[in-house]
C-alpha cells in the first residue's frame, strides 16, 4: 500500500512539475514577446531622438554661425572705428607739434627782441658812461 500511495504522490509530483513547466514556458514565450516589443519601442524611439539630437545641433551650428558672423562684424567695425580714432589723434598730435614749433620759435622772436633791446640800452648806458668819466 505504501508503494501504491508512494507511486500517486510521484505522478501527482509529476504532473504537478509538468504543469509548473508549461506555465513557466508560457510565462517565457510572453516574457519573450514584451522584450520584443519593448524593443522594438527602444529602437524607434531611439531613432526619433537621434533625429531630433540632428535637427537640434544642425540648428546650434547655425546659430553659432551667425553668432560668429555678427561677432565678425561688430569687430570689423571695432577695428574701423580704432582706426579712425587713430588719425583723428595722430592729426591733433601733428597740429599740436606745430603749435608748439611755432610758438618756440615766436617765443625765442620775443627773447632776441627783448635781449637785442636791452643790449642796445646797455650799450647806451655803458657809452653814455664812458663819456662823463
Amino acid at each position: 500500500m505504501i508503494d501504491d500511495e508512494l507511486k500517486a504522490l510521484l505522478e501527482a509530483m509529476r504532473a504537478e512539475t509538468a504543469a509548473a513547466r508549461e506555465e513557466n514556458a508560457a510565462t517565457r514565450a510572453e516574457v519573450r514577446s514584451e522584450t520584443a516589443a519593448i524593443r522594438t519601442d527602444l529602437r524607434s524611439e531611439s531613432a526619433v531622438i537621434r533625429a531630433e539630437n540632428a535637427a537640434a545641433h544642425e540648428e546650434t551650428r547655425r546659430l553659432a554661425d551667425v553668432t560668429a558672423e555678427h561677432a565678425q562684424k561688430r569687430f570689423e567695425l571695432l577695428v574701423e572705428t580704432v582706426q579712425l580714432i587713430n588719425e583723428k589723434f595722430d592729426a591733433a598730435v601733428v597740429r599740436l607739434d606745430q603749435k608748439i614749433d611755432g610758438t618756440a620759435a615766436e617765443t625765442q622772436g620775443l627773447i632776441r627782441f627783448s635781449h637785442d633791446g636791452l643790449h642796445r640800452r646797455v650799450s647806451a648806458l655803458e657809452a653814455a658812461r664812458g663819456t662823463k668819466k
